[in-house]
């Protein structure tokens, strides 16, 4: 198959399933959505391993339009999609065997069409499509995350779609207004544009795609609506979606600023990415529901992936994005296997050792996979390091306040097994290892330390902290959705104000 071919597949795999199950249902009045996903995740799977096995390592993209009119759909993939297309890949190939957490036929139809989306995502080469992928995507899982009724999550999580979505749409104008096409390269007229037009559109971007990732302040959202629903859909949400954010950024805002100098956009992303690695693990150090801590830690490894995107450094971020993924993923569906009563966590003694693991990984403590990756950024200045330092600290504490104990009771799956495995398997072929200077592991190892041997003070004082429902930046909603109006404003002060 050529590559064109390969990519333009990609995404109508699960779309052509989802019109299959349809038919059948419509047709025979047969329930088929089982197997029909089951065919869907194969071929799916063995598409996306060739498209990494094609373009890792490569440089350049390869593009395409669908026909010759003007303003035609285009789809791409290059190197960098490789990283995003793995952490697609984990948990699809996790939720194999889980699809009973999806019990009713339309439920699944939609988790169909979500692939869709995220598919689509990962192969569109111009904007607007970006956009109509996001937006199938993204109203598939305002369904899924109701599905368990935490109709508030929901309702949580469309409106603030709906407020990135205004954002996108309104750079998409302007975008147009230069009489560019829509094609992620950017073209000449948006740089023959006038500097504050050019301005306004990364902004609007910017916008968008930070409330879509979650950075601080848009990011209290991301704690609510992944804990809401079943671990299948958590770990997509946790592991790919609310990642595509940072995929649209680099695509659509970082490269072109890199290339217009504005380097404000730069120092304005690496604000908001240390705001968000330390103000969310404050919010995991006080929670006290375990799968919002599951949750909220993701927004802490956003901040760090912002990090090294504004120091330049795409690769490290990418590959944390798919180290990210295996480990979260992994997280998630063991989450399904414990007995969580309060601050008491009881499973069997491989789901135990699998959250272990996976939280050491997302603290990105020494000698974690993630701490070769981030700390070239902390080594910038002394205060780099203590945020760093300091975000995973208290995300290991926010973990470290529950009492785990084995349980044989508990449900007995292979699933431990096999994300532990994996994570062996990542960590012989991970590309970074390098020699680290014995005081970095010291520090590291020392506070890590430190923190355990305060863990039963942690627990004693959780039933004092705050509220029932852990730690809460805003009162309410309708102070939460202040925050977008929060990110323009800075946006403004960074960039506009340094023309």
């Amino acid at each position: 198959m050529t590559d064109a071919t390969l990519i333009l597949a990609f995404p109508f795999v699960p779309l052509f399933a989802a019109g299959i199950a349809l038919a059948v249902r419509g047709l025979f009045h047969r329930d088929s959505s089982r197997p029909v996903i089951a065919a869907s995740h194969a071929l799916q799977t063995a598409i996306g391993l060739a498209l990494i096995f094609r373009f890792y390592g490569t440089t350049g993209e390869v593009r395409f339009a669908v026909s010759a009119l003007p303003f035609a759909i285009e789809f791409g993939f290059s190197h960098e999609r490789t990283h995003f297309l793995a952490a697609y890949l984990i948990p699809l190939l996790f939720s194999i065997g889980r699809l009973q957490q999806l019990s009713a036929w339309p439920l699944r139809l939609l988790f169909l069409l979500y692939l869709g989306g995220c598919s689509g995502l990962l192969v569109t080469g111009d904007i607007f499509n970006f956009f109509v992928f996001y937006e199938l995507m993204i109203m598939a899982a305002y369904v899924l995350v109701a599905a368990r009724r935490q109709f508030f999550a929901s309702v949580k999580y469309m409106l603030f779609g709906a407020s990135s979505s205004l954002f996108l749409l309104g750079g998409i104008i302007l975008f147009y207004a230069t009489g560019a096409d829509l094609g992620f390269p950017f073209a000449e007229e948006f740089y023959a544009a006038a500097p504050a037009h050019r301005a306004w559109i990364l902004i609007f971007f910017a916008v968008a795609f930070l409330i879509k990732s979650a950075f601080f302040p848009a990011s209290t959202w991301v704690a609510t609506c992944h804990a809401a629903t079943a671990p299948l859909v958590s770990a997509f949400l946790g592991s790919f979606t609310v990642f595509t954010g940072v995929f649209g950024l680099q695509q659509r805002v970082l490269r072109s600023a890199a290339s217009l100098g504005l380097h404000s956009i730069f120092e304005w992303l690496a604000g908001l990415s240390l705001l968000t690695m330390l103000i969310p693990a404050i919010a995991v150090f006080f929670e006290r529901d375990f799968k919002r801590c599951i949750a909220g830690s993701t927004v802490v490894t956003i901040g760090f992936v912002g990090l090294l995107l504004s120091r330049g450094w795409s690769e490290a971020a990418f590959l944390y994005v798919a180290i990210h993924a295996l480990y979260k993923t992994l997280l998630f569906h063991v989450a399904g296997d414990l007995r969580i009563e309060g601050l008491n966590v009881r499973g069997r003694r491989a789901a135990l050792a699998a959250v272990a693991v996976g939280v050491w990984m997302g603290s990105g403590l020494f000698p974690a996979m993630i701490w070769y990756l981030k700390y070239p950024v902390m080594e910038e200045s002394p205060g780099m390091r203590a945020v760093a330092l300091a975000s995973s600290l208290l995300v290991v504490g926010g973990f470290l306040k529950f009492r785990y104990a084995r349980d044989p009771e508990a449900p007995r799956s292979a699933r431990p097994w096999v994300g532990l495995a994996a994570l062996l398997l990542a960590a012989v072929f991970f590309p970074r290892y390098r020699p680290a200077a014995p005081w970095k592991a010291i520090l590291d190892l020392s506070a890590l330390a430190a923190t355990i041997w305060a863990a039963e003070r942690l627990r004693r004082r959780a039933g004092g902290w705050l509220s029932a429902g852990g730690f809460r930046l805003f009162p309410n909603l309708n102070a939460e959705l202040l925050a977008p109006l929060l990110l323009l404003a800075s946006g403004i002060v960074f960039v506009l104000a340094r023309l």
